[in-house]
């Protein structure tokens, strides 16, 4: 189509001609064809469905466009006759010839009301129809309007009228149309209809192949083998297919990238086998990755459904109604959108970024080895299994270092231009790195992961499996990581941990149980009490008064009038002296005491609780929030006393138990806000006591845990003690597990290492249902069933489907015998043309044909004359030719030559359909070879069975899959395997050796795999476990030499041979060692003192002037054997200052002339401080006041100077200068 690309500008008073109208209009209407073809696009927009019949062709409604742009729209039509199709006088559509200038021959359906009026006949057998396709062809007609009426004659102009024609052209001849036309019907992009899915094989793991080093390794690797080459030849079709990728990733070559792998999958087995490597899960995974990306692709692909700029004469005025099926015929005009239409844009970019990531993903393969580094484990939140590869994590197995991951990876149309990094093993930080407001790259785990379902579990390959479990320990602790991890062994000679309840145990934990909660379900009820006197301090001052009376026996004398003495106030020391004596006194007698305590009137102070924040004061605020967190931990306790043992968390107890006492130091520090706040020393006597009753609780509170700690030592001695002989083989048998590379929520990772020995003969018992021959019978019997109902089903529908051809062939036969009656009968009924006729005949076409020339000259534009010229020629030279042909008539010839075009069609049909017949036979015969083994094996099952003694099962020789498997997916598995088997036999068992006890593979259980048989077996007692406690203590300050303090941080119930105290932080105003002392229950042993030095230069001038300040710290106490930490506490030394020091004031100033020097303060001629400084600046402290500043140099050709100054709460200065300034 050749574009208009000028139009008409008018002006006033123009004389307009037909021409520049003409021109105008087809200008506009051009555009408004072109804004349908290049804006919405072309094709059949919907509807205009075919359907035949016998004799009868129906087109359902519709609307097309064509690719002129003209809208051919349809009502529903059914055609019932037919004649043979010429195109009108004058019209010129070259767009129905061949590639050598012919026209086709065409056939026109018509319906039964419109056969009469066009001469058309029934549609018989003489019309295969099956042999046609239908095209809706917008014919134009024009018709002149010219009307000459008495002497005038006026030109009215030309009618162009347009008629939808229904037509036949067989699908030989529609092919050659589409040749010349550059025409294709169906999907733009055909082949992405011929791609495959990618049925990747499992890798089963059964308790045989985990008896082998070498098959576990198989059966990772032979599914690898088995798809290589099938993924590569459909990633190579989408390639070959679409140019937008030819574009963007120049010069691929799939056939080099398949070489690269299929030596890489023997190079890797052959590091595997030496036990040099580690990692063949992760190929497994890897491709698993690869194929899930060509899905995600090949889902994509199929959204490519726009052209750009498309052929604009590929079907100008016509459209072609092939079938409308999967995968589009080619001979429909499928509708093909404007780029602008269908997200055809958004699309692309995700084809390009999906190709580009599976491109990356084959060629950017990491060893395991490479990646882990120095990072040991970790855990990346992730979203798998099931989402696309955009929303999970990056794993581990592929390299960082390739840019094409961070462009292509995660793939996007809702987050702009840059989605960023993906979390990834590669960009964290070690476990001890990561801290809080570091980036979600570096440490993920400390942002919301709620979205993500899964955790991938990487850098633990070839890794020391107990080193493993332990790193994972740590991760999980820290980051309250809801998996679980524990070891498991494949060989022989291995152990296995477990844990289980104890009945025995049950009992002594119930008694101590209820003991516990006879103390605290009574103890919180006094502590209640307390919580709702605290806060009333008047009232309870005035209680505890009318107790003390009551215990002194001092009768309450109202409206006394104090005498002069009694008003004189006594000494506070002299009245606290009396008041201690008197109690003293009165301590013995409990009995009386206790009985006039309870005459007291308390219900002024309990009945209403106070809150912490109606307190007066900060002080009466930290006592009501210590006793409200007195209760809760007494209410916590009590909630962490299960009914069962099994229940008892050991971890949780401690902490809450512990918590007593570190409530009571916080009392203690609430004392010291107490005394700082009033400062009197006296009361420091108050702390001296609060540290001793510290001591003594630390002694009482023993009692209750000597017993729970020696239960669950015991427990966790036995846990530690079942050491079955449950190897991954043995396990496989009692539960399914399933490499992931990764955990949810809830599951347990089990980490593969060897213990580096097998036997040679892999035996078990059958794992056959039942426990009897009979029912292990009943149920091959079953089995044999199913096997027979499914081959017979899927036989019978292979031998339907041959059925079915084989009467096409039959339909096909007998449609050419009609056919060929009915042409017969066609060639012997025609008419042969007399001399006569055909001169005449022949003088009407030529009279035709100067009319339709004289009419083209007039309507044609002198550009495309030339070429409807040559066509009008062409057309009546070929009327002719086939008129002289009428005038003759050989029968035989005519009858041998339809007869051969009818036979040829018939051959064609009978192959293709006998191709897909053969095709049915083999894949038939391939169903019953693969019926026949599963029947053998059964049999061979049976025969087993049979040989054995009712209810004494035997042990059975078992092979694994890879030593008899005799079929393969295709040919480069087997190559593989038999290349592996070489390698197998080279390396035998040596490689096993290189394995030491490091992590292998790694599986995933679907539960908290915490507990197996409980079968506790030489059970290793050990020395009770400490419980870690605060420890207060009372050190007195001496601002002249430094003060020590020692503590004895285990209890002497604890052996020092198995348990040490470990200090890992720096006092504030001291230092900390560690020194040998007797272990007074055995002399021979030693034990752990803790000297704590307090250094009277470490306190600053703030802490000097509290009456008491606090150095604390945290202290481990470790288990010698194992290194574990089982406990932690708080160390805290209350430093007894005793006296406000005086306010100190810096003096400071620059000295210039000398480099060393002395400042020596006098006070009214009495040295106060004297310091030797070197430099250009000086700094001392002093207190306020009146002083003389003398400096010294310590170059004697100086003299000393002096200097008067005042020491106040402000800038300090005095400079002095030396020498020539």
């Amino acid at each position: 189509m050749e574009l208009i690309n000028t139009t008409t500008v008018f002006e006033e008073n123009q004389v307009l001609t037909a021409g520049q109208l003409n021109t105008m209009q087809d200008f506009l209407l051009q555009e408004s064809r072109l804004t349908r073809t290049r804006l919405i696009g072309r094709g059949i927009a919907y509807g205009l469905e075919v359907e035949v019949n016998e004799h009868v062709v129906t087109i359902t409604k519709g609307v097309g466009v064509s690719s002129w742009g003209f809208l051919i729209s349809l009502g529903e039509c059914t055609l019932t006759h037919y004649k043979e199709y010429k195109l009108p006088d004058g019209l010129i559509y070259p767009y129905f010839m061949d590639t050598t200038g012919n026209d086709v021959p065409l056939i026109e359906l018509v319906t039964g009301e419109n056969a009469l009026v066009s001469g058309a006949k029934p549609i018989d057998s003489g019309l295969i129809l099956s042999n046609y396709i239908v095209l809706l062809f917008l014919e134009p007609a024009t018709k002149n309007l010219q009307s000459c009426l008495g002497k005038s004659c006026d030109d009215l102009g030309i009618e162009k009228t347009f008629t939808v024609r229904k037509l036949l052209v067989t699908k030989e001849n529609l092919n050659k149309i589409n040749v010349a036309n550059a025409n294709r019907g169906g999907a733009i992009y055909p082949g992405l209809y011929q791609l495959e899915t990618i049925n990747y094989p499992r890798a089963l793991v059964t308790s045989v192949e985990a008896k082998s080093y070498a098959d576990l390794i198989n059966c990772y690797l032979s599914p690898v083998a088995a798809i290589l080459g099938d993924l590569l030849k459909q990633l190579e079709t989408i390639y070959n297919e679409l140019p937008v990728l030819q574009k963007n990733f120049p010069d691929l070559d799939f056939a080099a990238v398949n070489s690269i792998w299929e030596n890489k999958l023997v190079t890797l087995s052959a590091k595997y086998l030496s036990g040099k490597g580690y990692g063949f899960q992760y190929i497994y995974d890897a491709f698993e990755d690869v194929i899930k990306s060509y899905e995600e692709l090949r889902c994509a692909v199929m959204n490519l459904n726009s052209s750009t700029l498309p052929n604009a004469d590929a079907f100008p005025m016509h459209l072609m109604l092939g079938v409308k099926d999967c995968p589009p015929s080619l001979f429909r005009q499928e509708f093909e959108y404007s780029p602008i239409f269908n997200q055809y844009q958004d699309w692309n970019r995700k084809v390009i970024s999906i190709f580009g990531r599976t491109v990356a993903m084959l060629n950017g393969y990491l060893d395991p080895a490479e990646a882990n580094s120095k990072n040991g484990v970790l855990a990346t939140p992730s979203k798998e299994k099931w989402q696309n590869l955009s929303k999970r994590a990056f794993p581990v197995y592929f390299d960082p270092a390739n840019t094409a991951f961070e462009k292509f990876w995660n793939e996007s149309n809702c987050h702009g231009c840059d989605n960023g990094k993906p979390l990834s093993y590669h960009y964290q930080l070690p476990i001890e790195a990561q801290e809080y407001a570091l980036g979600k790259l570096a440490a993920p785990l400390y942002y919301n992961f709620n979205d993500q379902n899964f955790f991938r579990l990487e850098g633990h390959l070839g890794m020391d499996h107990t080193s493993a479990v332990k790193q994972y320990d740590r991760l999980q602790k820290r980051f309250n990581l809801p998996f679980r991890v524990r070891s498991i062994y494949m060989g022989v000679d291995g152990e296995m941990e477990s844990s289980c309840r104890y009945p025995d145990l049950d009992s002594q934990y119930l008694a101590w149980r209820n003991l516990m909660l006879y103390y605290l379900n009574n103890l919180i009820k006094y502590g209640n009490m307390a919580e709702r006197m605290a806060g009333k301090f008047d009232d309870v001052v005035n209680a505890a008064k009318d107790a003390f009376d009551n215990v002194m026996g001092n009768d309450k004398q109202e409206n006394v009038e104090p005498t002069a003495s009694a008003t004189a106030p006594p000494s506070t020391g002299s009245n606290r002296l009396k008041t201690f004596t008197t109690l003293n006194k009165n301590f013995v007698k409990f009995g009386t005491v206790s009985e006039k305590i309870n005459r007291t009137d308390y219900a002024k102070i309990t009945t209403i609780k106070v809150r912490a924040e109606d307190a007066q004061n900060e002080i009466e605020k930290d006592v009501l929030n210590w006793i409200a967190r007195l209760n809760e931990n007494i209410e916590d306790i009590i909630l962490l006393l299960p009914l069962e043992f099994s229940s008892f968390k050991e971890a949780d107890f401690k902490k809450r138990y512990v918590g007593f006492l570190d409530l009571y130091v916080d009392a203690m520090k609430t004392l010291v806000n107490i005394i700082n706040k009033e400062k009197e020393r006296e009361l420091l006597s108050y702390l001296m006591i609060g540290s001793l009753i510290h001591r003594a609780l630390n002694v009482l509170m023993m009692r209750p845990y000597v017993t729970i700690g020696t239960l669950t030592d015991i427990r966790d001695r036995r846990n530690s003690s079942i050491k079955v002989n449950k190897s991954l083989s043995e396990y496989l048998n009692d539960q399914a597990v399933e490499h992931l590379a990764g955990a949810e929520r809830g599951n347990t990772l089990l980490l593969l290492y060897h213990t580096g020995k097998e036997n040679e003969i892999i035996t078990r018992l059958p794992v056959t249902p039942g426990t009897n021959k009979f029912e292990k019978l009943t149920e091959l019997k079953l089995a044999e069933d199913a096997i027979h109902a499914t081959y017979k089903l899927r036989l019978q529908g292979i031998k339907d489907a041959v059925a079915e051809k084989n009467e096409n062939i039959k339909r096909a036969e007998v449609e050419t015998e009609k056919a060929l009656e009915v042409k017969v009968a066609e060639v012997k009924n025609r008419v042969v043309l007399t001399d006569v006729q055909l001169k005449k005949a022949e003088n009407d076409l030529n009279s035709e044909f100067m009319v339709r020339k004289r009419s083209l000259l007039r309507t044609t534009n002198s550009e495309t004359i030339a070429k409807a010229e040559d066509s009008l020629n062409k057309e009546f030279t070929d009327k002719i030719s086939v008129l002289r042909k009428s005038a003759e008539k050989d029968e035989a010839k005519e009858i041998n030559e339809v007869s051969k075009a009818l036979k040829l069609d018939l051959d064609h049909k009978r192959k293709v359909i006998t191709e897909e017949i053969d095709s049915k036979v083999k894949e038939e015969a391939e169903i019953q070879k693969e019926y026949q083994s599963r029947l053998d094996l059964l049999g061979i099952k049976r025969k087993t069975v049979e040989e054995e003694k009712d209810d004494v099962p035997e042990k059975i020789t078992l092979t694994s899959k890879r030593k008899i498997r005799d079929r393969f997916i295709n040919d480069f598995e087997r190559k593989f395997n038999k290349e592996f088997d070489t390698l197998v036999e080279k390396n035998k068992d040596s490689g096993l050796k290189n394995l030491g006890a490091n992590v292998i593979a790694d599986f995933t259980v679907y539960e908290d795999d915490s507990c197996y048989a409980c079968d506790t077996k030489n059970v290793k007692h050990k020395e009770l476990t400490p419980l870690a406690m605060p420890i207060s203590r009372i050190v007195a300050y001496n601002q002249n030499k430094e003060t020590i303090s020692k503590v004895q941080i285990l209890n002497n119930l604890y052996n020092p041979d198995f348990f040490e105290v470990v200090i890992n932080a720096v006092p504030k105003f001291g230092s900390i060692k560690f020194e040998d002392e007797v272990y007074e229950p055995i002399p021979n042993k030693k034990g752990q003192v803790l000297v704590y030095t307090l250094d009277p230069k470490r306190l600053d001038k703030k802490s000097l002037t509290q009456m008491v300040v606090l150095d604390e710290f945290d202290y481990l106490v470790i288990e010698k054997e194992s290194g574990k930490e089982i406990g932690t506490s708080k160390l805290s030394f209350f430093i007894a200052i005793g006296s406000i020091s005086k306010q100190e004031y810096e003096l400071s100033g620059r000295v210039v002339g000398v480099k060393t020097f002395t400042i020596t303060a006098y006070q009214d001629k009495t040295l106060v401080k004297s310091q030797s400084f070197t430099g250009l600046y000086y700094s001392m402290l002093l207190p306020a006041g009146d002083y003389q500043i003398t400096i010294l140099p310590s170059n004697t050709q100086y003299q000393q100077q002096t200097k008067a100054v005042t020491i106040g709460d402000q800038d300090n200065i005095a400079d002095f200068a030396f020498g020539k300034i």
